[in-house]
């Protein structure tokens, strides 16, 4: 596998972090270079800003337009552009926790009509591919998770003192919303629908229990021939 960009996506509390870490490592250890990349970056400039955002700082999620939360989003992917081309162009993987496809979904999800929705993801799309001319990613792996699974592992992740460092003991806007998370898990179904390069990879076994670690990681594996 050479000059690729792979994106890992879902909902908060769904692994995302654990599965590209373990992806890392495996092209690592296969030879492979790697470049690893977390989206949003929490201590850069604009990374800083949406830290704000997640804190509650400038509003609830209502009161604040997603057109405006997702721009600050975009700028924070854009100071990497080049960093991401240049690793690509000469043959290395970049995997990605979080990228474009979660500020459709994230944002989306406080658009309730269902044409505007659509002409924001779209919009999205424009002021990210186009505009800031961020590259496109080769494959999204979505790990589906029902959102309340992933609301319940988020908690747990709280109540034993392992919290999100940028939230300063605050809770997250996001996660701390059962609305929001439904409707990003509604949304990110309907991305599925739009793009062919997505890949769902189902997160629970027949007795919709969570599936482990290990058993999740070797189908991403086998996703991408590895």
């Amino acid at each position: 596998m050479k000059g690729k960009f792979i994106v890992i996506e879902g909902v908060d509390g769904s692994g995302k972090e654990t599965q590209a870490k373990l992806l890392v490592k495996h092209l690592e250890n296969i030879g492979t270079p790697v470049m690893y990349l977390d989206f949003p970056q929490y201590d850069g400039f604009y990374g800083q800003i949406i830290a704000k955002y997640l804190r509650g700082e400038f509003g609830q999620i209502a009161q604040i337009s997603p057109y405006l939360v997702s721009i600050v989003y975009a700028l924070d992917r854009s100071t990497v552009r080049e960093k991401i081309q240049s690793f690509i162009k000469e043959g290395g993987v970049v995997i990605a926790n979080r990228y474009v496809p979660s500020n459709m979904a994230h944002q989306a999800a406080n658009i309730a009509d269902p044409t505007k929705r659509a002409e924001f993801i779209s919009w999205i799309s424009q002021l990210e591919y186009d505009q800031l001319k961020l590259p496109h990613e080769d494959i999204v792996i979505y790990l589906d998770l029902p959102w309340e699974i992933g609301m319940k592992k988020s908690d747990e992740k709280l109540e034993k003192g392992r919290g999100h460092h940028y939230l300063q003991g605050k809770a997250d806007i996001h996660e701390e919303s059962s609305h929001h998370r439904k409707q990003t898990a509604q949304v990110y179904r309907q991305l599925k629908e739009t793009f062919t390069h997505w890949h769902f990879l189902n997160c629970t076994n027949v007795t919709g229990d969570q599936r482990s670690i290990e058993d999740i990681q070797k189908e991403i594996l086998t996703l991408l021939a590895l």
